[in-house]
């Protein structure tokens, strides 16, 4: 849409099939905002390199949609993109990646407003053999206010070192924090992290990081500020967490 603003758009119960992008959706800046958009109950299959994307929003929900990539996808892909959006809502749905390179599962990036939220959602990465690159289930890259319950991700290929089914970017400023994690399940089968939480994360952009369960194939289930940990309960002794 470019710098045109919408409001108070509906797209629900519909079978969307392909496409590079299956929905693409941007307004024009931070401060021209497309408003009140919701896509809820629809199919979502056999796109190639996003999913969703939603780029300058506010009030989105996005809710109840099942996903599915394209089996034969070779680029990368993002699955949920959501960036630069306030008070979103993504709730409730089923991701399933299948490209051969670099893939993501659900980006929140730059989250503003008093709301948002990412919950009950299940979320499968590629599960191609060729799949070696970076893999992240969750990825959040800065974050206000912003409650992440009730996840399940799986990491099913990808680097040990660069595969992470939750991998959290933060900072100190006050543009960002109250980021709420918890009751969620990070498993990665292919050798990386449950859980990857850099420095600038560590702080005081977390005001909860709790009841989550971490699986991992690898030796190091998690990276907190930097240190590996080779368990929960070696993190927790660690941390005090």
């Amino acid at each position: 849409f470019g710098t045109a603003v919408t409001e108070d758009v509906t797209i629900d119960s519909n079978q969307i099939n392909n496409g590079s992008y299956a929905i693409y959706w941007r307004g024009g800046s931070t401060t021209t905002q497309e408003k009140n958009t919701t896509v809820t109950n629809n199919v979502i299959n056999g796109f190639a390199y996003y999913g969703v994307y939603f780029y300058y929003t506010d009030s989105l929900i996005f809710d109840n949609n099942d996903m599915e990539q394209l089996t034969t996808a070779t680029s990368f892909c993002y699955g949920i993109y959501t960036y630069y959006n306030n008070n979103t809502k993504v709730r409730g749905n089923r991701l399933e990646l299948h490209n051969t390179t670099t893939n993501y599962g659900i980006m929140i990036g730059r989250y503003a407003g008093a709301d948002n939220e990412v919950s009950n959602n299940m979320i499968v990465t590629s599960d191609n053999a060729l799949a070696t690159n970076t893999v992240y289930g969750i990825y959040v890259n800065y974050a206000l206010n912003t409650k992440i319950y009730h996840n399940s991700v799986n990491i099913r290929t990808g680097s040990p070192s660069f595969s992470r089914a939750l991998y959290i970017t933060g900072s100190t400023s006050t543009l960002y924090g109250n980021v709420d994690i918890r009751n969620n399940i990070f498993s990665n089968i292919a050798g990386g992290y449950a859980s990857y939480v850099t420095a600038g994360a560590s702080t005081t952009f977390l005001s909860n990081l709790d009841y989550n369960i971490y699986f991992s194939t690898g030796t190091n289930v998690i990276n907190y500020n930097n240190i590996n940990y080779t368990s929960l309960a070696a993190y927790q002794t660690a941390t005090l967490k």
